[in-house]
């Protein structure tokens, strides 16, 4: 049995159409990309560096799963039930007017785990939703409304972790990694440079992971 991988990449970067999709198609990976609309301010200043609506459009085509990361991408510990929901349900609704499948997988804002927006994800039929705790977990026993995850950028070693943690896991665990953009000029903390991930992503092709997306973990 293969190793699980399961790449998610946050925050509805640009490039992530530009240059994500395209390449981890030519390594026959599969990913899940977590969709947020932000907020008016924040599009104000950087709305051209946001997935598109047809950039959206484009990376479903592709294979790969988009999954529900709030509208603004409000903390889900700091909102209210029904702020949470909202929230929730507003990438719903835009996935529906775009024709794309209903989100399936979410992934926490800022990573924290949140027990109510777990309990709403529920209510509305979800697989899994993913937060930021580094380590690997057996997706047959652990809850799937709290992944960890191992967040991965530039400089905090967060891959170098992953992968040694991939080395001594069991086949029936897996690990997820999390990505922001390649490169992220809007929020440089968790900037990922080109060269870096796809020697990161030759480097999981070396070791014979099982490359794949979060709903596919839940649906196979």
């Amino acid at each position: 049995m293969e190793k699980r991988v399961i790449l998610t990449f946050d925050d509805s970067v640009k490039n992530h159409a530009e240059r994500v999709a395209p390449f981890l198609v030519t390594r026959g990976f599969n990913a899940t990309f977590f969709i947020t609309e932000w907020n008016r301010e924040w599009n104000n200043l950087h709305g051209s560096m946001r997935l598109s609506h047809k950039d959206m459009q484009q990376i479903a085509s592709m294979g790969f799963e988009l999954g529900n990361h709030t509208h603004t991408h409000g903390g889900s510990q700091s909102l209210t039930h029904e702020g949470i929901e909202r929230e929730i349900v507003y990438i719903e609704v835009l996935f529906q007017a775009l024709g794309l499948p209903k989100p399936r997988t979410f992934a926490y804002p800022g990573g924290p785990y949140s027990e109510e927006a777990a309990k709403i994800l529920k209510e509305r039929n979800y697989l899994a939703a993913r937060c930021v705790e580094e380590r690997s977990f057996d997706p047959a026993t652990e809850d799937p409304f709290r992944l960890p995850a191992y967040a991965v950028t530039e400089k905090n070693g967060g891959f170098t972790r992953a992968m040694e943690e991939f080395d001594r896991m069991e086949d029936s665990r897996c690990l997820i990694l999390v990505y922001h953009g390649i490169p992220d000029q809007v929020h440089p903390w968790v900037n990922t440079e080109v060269e870096t991930f796809e020697s990161q992503m030759d480097e999981l092709a070396t070791r014979g992971a099982q490359v794949l997306s979060l709903a596919q973990l839940y649906e196979s």
